[in-house]
């Protein structure tokens, strides 16, 4: 399976956490996404597999994905949550 994912954790400099996860893969893939602080929701910066007017949203302007837990990743595509 052709998957990556990685966090990059800015709380330490009072920063959103980053999570980008990639799906190579011909098929589509859940990805487990790393829990947050209570106080924070992940949010949907850019999705590849969304339709084309979805595929990316303004910094502030991102919506609040559904299930905080996992995500559901088309295939070859790229997906980046903001967690805030």
């Amino acid at each position: 399976v052709l998957t990556l994912a990685f966090l990059l954790d800015g709380s330490h400099v009072d920063d959103d956490m980053i999570y980008f996860a990639m799906n190579m893969h011909w098929e589509d893939h859940i990805f487990e996404i790393p829990a947050l602080p209570s106080e924070m929701l992940w949010h949907v910066f850019v999705n590849t597999s969304a339709n084309a007017w979805q595929h990316i949203h303004p910094p502030g302007q991102e919506p609040v994905l559904d299930n905080q837990q996992f995500i559901n990743i088309g295939a070859r595509s790229v997906v980046v949550l903001v967690g805030r």
